[in-house]
């Protein structure tokens, strides 16, 4: 013992030491073998969450998209546009409505066999989707994306809301 330790009480034993005193060395494995646990778990939750995080928002919106059903959030309030999906409902016109969406920020529309072509990008961390093409821009309210199903809204004329399904993926 140092002089240290008579006037103070305090002693430093490094590490190694404690293999040499019994009463330390059980302790010591344990509280060991304990952060040994806490930092492999933290390193697995760690992997998990990297690899967990899956694709991006672009990557599950891009691929081919069928329209399956459309619906008015507000029918009432807009009875031209309430009238037209009951029509399109009745003759299954939703069901040839398709949205392919390349990876490049171009997506194509095809209705019935006629093709709109535009651009698609996501703005508002992306919370809306906007289409652009030669007769102007939809803004799109995503309020569901996942890799098989798109639930998005536009405002505008009684928010229109179309659910799709996907029909196939460009990343495959």
């Amino acid at each position: 013992m140092g002089v240290f330790y008579r006037q103070t009480g305090f002693h430093f034993s490094p590490p190694w030491s404690v293999l040499h005193r019994p009463e330390l060395r059980q302790q010591s494995l344990l509280f060991y073998i304990s952060s040994m646990k806490n930092k492999s778990l933290i390193f697995a939750f760690a992997f998990l969450f990297l690899f967990s995080c899956g694709k991006s928002l672009e990557d599950k919106i891009s691929g081919k998209w069928n329209v399956t059903d459309v619906t008015l959030k507000d029918p009432d309030k807009f009875p031209k546009q309430a009238e037209q999906i009951r029509k399109a409902k009745i003759t299954g016109a939703h069901k040839y409505t398709f949205y392919d969406f390349m990876p490049d920020g171009r997506y194509d529309l095809s209705i019935a066999g006629d093709t709109l072509g535009g651009r698609w990008v996501l703005e508002e961390d992306g919370k809306v989707l906007f289409l652009r093409n030669k007769f102007g821009e939809l803004r799109w309210e995503l309020q569901k994306v996942d890799e098989e199903e798109i639930i998005m809204m536009q405002r505008k004329d009684g928010g229109m809301i179309y659910t799709m399904k996907k029909v196939n993926s460009w990343k495959e």
